[in-house]
C-alpha cells in the first residue's frame, strides 16, 4: 500500500495527498470540498444569503422579503387597516361594525338594529298587534 510501517508522515501525508484530503484537514482542501458543495465551510454570510436568495427569502425575514410574501397573500403584514377594510368590504361588513353597516343588515333583515317601534309593530301588524287591541284580536278570532 506505500505505507510506512511506523506510519511515518512522509508516507501518510503521502497517501492522503493521493485522497485529495489533507491529514489535518487544512483549510486549503476542506475549503476545496465545501466550495464543490456550494456551502462555505463556515456557513459564511455570502454563501447562505446566495441560498436565501434563491429561495427569495431574506434570511433574516427583512421587511422587504416578508412584505413581498404578503403583497402576494394580500395581506398586509401588520393587519393595516387598508387591507383589513379590504377584506370586510368583501364580506359586506365593516371592521369596526358601524351602524351604517348594521343597519344594512338588519335593513334586508326588516328588523331594526334596537328593535325600534316602527320595525317592530310591522312585525306584529302581520300578526296581531303589539297591544293585543281588541280590533286586531277579534278579527283574527272571526278569521
Amino acid at each position: 500500500m506505500s505505507v510506512a510501517e511506523n506510519g511515518s508522515s512522509q508516507s501518510v501525508d503521502r497517501l492522503h495527498k493521493a485522497m485529495n484530503v489533507a491529514e489535518n484537514g487544512s483549510s486549503q482542501t476542506v475549503d476545496r470540498l465545501h466550495k464543490q458543495l456550494g456551502v462555505a465551510e463556515n456557513g459564511s454570510s455570502k454563501t447562505v444569503d446566495r441560498l436565501h436568495s434563491e429561495m427569495s427569502v431574506a434570511e433574516n425575514g427583512s421587511s422587504q422579503s416578508v412584505d413581498r410574501l404578503h403583497q402576494a397573500m394580500n395581506v398586509a403584514e401588520n393587519g393595516s387597516s387598508q387591507t383589513v377594510d379590504r377584506l370586510h368590504k368583501q364580506l359586506g361588513v365593516a371592521e369596526n361594525g358601524s351602524s351604517k353597516t348594521i343597519d344594512r343588515l338588519h335593513s334586508e333583515m326588516n328588523v331594526a338594529e334596537n328593535g325600534s317601534e316602527h320595525t317592530v309593530d310591522q312585525l306584529h301588524s302581520n300578526m296581531v298587534a303589539e297591544s293585543g287591541g281588541d280590533t286586531v284580536f277579534d278579527a283574527h278570532l272571526k278569521a
